[in-house]
């Protein structure tokens, strides 16, 4: 027969084991914590190493630029000019085209309430009749 003491040893036996995995729980968890932070910082460093070197490069950039002939810089500035040409036209076709999309919804929604007010009136001169719809309308100006 199982006494009450061997009950009171498997409860203990249960906790300590219910402890020893929460434990190894807990130990886990702030392992991959600090992993996940070593990964983040590992992370960070390397975007610092890239800015760093984008940085070299626009400077290595810079310093070339000051070496070119007047020949190579005036090719340079003209192609820079039509650039910007360009990008304006094409900022003004974009405007143009957004403002005529807008023109064209506030028409069609125009057209569409138009149609729809049609409608109204005609189902206000059923409901009213010719003479009464005629006659609430008059009122209805006034």
């Amino acid at each position: 027969m199982i006494g009450i003491d061997d009950i009171y040893l498997l409860i203990i036996l249960i906790l300590i084991i219910i402890i020893i995995g929460i434990i190894g729980w807990v130990i886990v968890k702030v392992k991959t914590a600090k992993t996940h932070i070593k990964l983040a910082e590992a992370e960070v460093d390397k975007r610092k190493l890239e800015l760093i070197m984008k940085r070299v490069m626009i400077e290595d950039l810079k310093n070339a630029s000051v070496m070119l002939s007047d020949r190579e810089r005036a090719q340079l500035d003209a192609i820079n000019t039509d650039t910007a040409i360009l990008s304006r036209k094409v900022l003004y076709t974009m405007n143009e085209v957004e403002d005529r999309t807008k023109r064209l919804e506030l028409g069609s929604n125009l057209g569409k309430m138009n149609m729809t007010l049609g409608k109204i009136k005609k189902y206000e001169q059923r409901l009213f009749g010719p003479e009464l719809y005629q006659k609430r309308r008059r009122v209805v100006r006034r």
